[in-house]
């Protein structure tokens, strides 16, 4: 078979799990596994139930454990077995590593895990130094067992063999494709693709400056700080509303904003990683939306297919629910070669960042062209900043590059000459790095080359170290330092500053910066062109 996972309609209904009574002790154990999780579609999976019941049971942890602490008898301390919290956390970062890898395309293989797996808990126990009370840990092959039926990873191959591209799927599966298309009658606009991708949203090449300034500064690193882009786009390259997951839901460069009227459809965890949860929220409320009203635009019917890769935190077809969408998965270990966004199209945004992260700097340098100025900008930058320049850079890949990165898997569709090769960013993006680089100056920018731009794209994407897993990791009650702008949550209602006094000030001021722009500007049809653009904004 093609695939692992059989592309089925998201209108089959899901077979009925038998309904299974627990006992508070079992609920207990469950709460405590969803602690170290944070998934609760894993620990559905774990358990053989509802990722409802999962939710249901977490809505009633204060009586459950209460009751627990009533029945439990005068001299015990705890009613259930504790773990090892170190060897918790370590398979949580493991599992966080094997999904780390598979959406980058990384080989991994049972003697990796095992000792990856030894290593993080040696680091974790020797943190605590002769207060530790963890045990020897031996990562045995029987451990990779329970490990792998505990997270729910039997789509994710983890066998002695290295999860290279499979080439001989890559290649027949096509075939298969083109078959499906034909069969359904799906045009290129009701063709979808989706995949997710790390951004280091504040990260600079590593010879610069602003990179060893970073590294040099005590407590969290923001080049660090990552969030997660979930990126969909057709085959005839129309790119839908960009998601962005991030670790606070509430941060404070956001003070004040809507956030359904961002640039970016928003979701968060407190580790900034996809969930099967996040996914399905993201897929009902954003994806089926935003296709829905492109179709219609169109005059086309709402028939789609989304194709997927086999990520773990990619739902299984049946849990969608939506008549008219259709999910389809790419065979395993394919990925780096048919899938259409890893075909160039991620790669491409990432260097556009790249490109507008440097304008910005550049923009910035009215105020004094001195390390101590630039620096100071780079630390006001937020991830408020950030999202503007994703906006941007989502809207300069290019349609036509979309639809050309759909050649290895559907070529029919492609308008272009499809011996193009757009793996990598355009010569033309790389050089106008450069060239704001060396508007920049200093240690790293002004001798920047092609292969520190490639480095900074490709270090977005390396695997997590053990440093970045420890921190993934860390329990509720351990402070993670966070960059002091962005690490704030703000619960409290923001006061309104969008009053009918502060727009009609808006509007005076804006309108008189018009006036002067048309007073200068020596072409009449572009100062109006000005005019009526501002007129539009403030209309809509």
């Amino acid at each position: 078979m093609a695939t692992k996972r059989k592309s089925s309609s998201a209108t089959e209904s899901a077979p009925k799990r038998e309904k299974k009574v627990k006992t508070l002790q079992e609920k207990v154990e469950l709460l405590d596994m969803l602690q170290r999780v944070k998934s609760s579609s894993a620990v559905a999976r774990h358990y053989s139930i509802n990722e409802s019941t999962v939710t249901y049971i977490k809505k009633n942890e204060k009586q459950i454990r209460e009751a627990v602490a009533a029945a439990a008898p005068a001299g015990a301390k705890r009613l259930h077995v504790v773990r090892d919290a170190n060897l918790s956390r370590t398979e949580a970062g493991i599992f966080l590593r094997v999904q780390d890898c598979h959406k980058k395309r990384i080989p991994i293989d049972s003697v990796m895990i095992r000792g990856k797996a030894k290593s993080l808990y040696e680091n974790l126990k020797s943190r605590e130094g002769g207060t530790s009370q963890s045990t020897d840990f031996l990562a045995s092959k029987g451990w990779v067992d329970k490990f792998r039926h505990r997270y729910g990873l039997r789509n994710v191959r983890v066998t002695g063999e290295a999860a290279s591209a499979n080439q001989e799927a890559a290649r027949e599966f096509p075939a298969t494709f083109k078959q499906l298309i034909e069969e359904k009658g799906y045009e290129p606009e009701q063709a979808f693709n989706a995949d997710e991708t790390a951004l280091f949203w504040k990260k600079m090449p590593q010879r610069t400056f602003i990179s060893k300034e970073d590294k040099r500064a005590p407590g969290f690193k923001a080049a660090r700080d990552r969030l997660t882009m979930l990126l969909c786009a057709n085959a005839v390259g129309h790119i839908i509303k960009p998601t962005l997951i991030y670790k606070a839901a509430n941060p404070r460069a956001l003070k004040g904003k809507d956030k359904s009227q961002l640039p970016v459809y928003w979701m968060s965890n407190k580790k900034a990683w996809t969930t099967r949860a996040l996914f399905l929220e993201w897929f009902h409320q954003c994806f089926v939306p935003e296709v829905r009203k492109y179709l219609a635009n169109k005059g086309m019917e709402f028939k789609v297919m989304l194709a997927l890769d086999n990520a773990p935190g990619h739902p299984d077809s049946h849990e969608f629910h939506i008549e008219g969408v259709e999910i389809v998965y790419l065979p395993p270990n394919t990925t780096s070669i048919i899938q259409p966004l890893d075909q160039g199209v991620i790669r491409t945004f990432k260097a556009h960042y790249t490109r507008y992260s440097l304008e910005r700097i550049v923009h910035a340098m009215d105020e004094g062209h001195n390390v101590e100025n630039i620096m100071k900008n780079w630390k006001e930058f937020t991830i408020a900043d950030a999202i503007k320049i994703i906006e941007r850079a989502v809207k300069a890949v290019k349609p036509e590059t979309v639809n050309l990165c759909w050649k290895n898997i559907w070529p029919e569709c492609v308008k272009r000459d499809i011996n193009v090769n757009i793996t990598e960013p355009g010569q033309e993006i790389m050089e106008g790095i450069i060239d704001l680089a060396k508007q920049v100056g200093g240690e790293g920018f002004e001798d920047m080359h092609m292969e520190d731009i490639q480095d900074l794209i490709d270090t977005r994407s390396n695997e997590l170290t053990e440093d970045d897993l420890i921190d993934l990791t860390a329990p509720e009650g351990e402070a993670i330092p966070d960059d002091e702008e962005e690490g704030g949550v703000e619960e409290e209602v923001p006061e309104d500053k969008f009053t009918l006094d502060n727009i009609a000030e808006s509007i005076h001021r804006f309108n008189g910066a018009i006036d002067f722009f048309y007073d200068i500007d020596p072409s009449m049809v572009r100062a109006l062109k000005v005019r009526e653009l501002e007129e539009a904004a403030i209309s809509t």
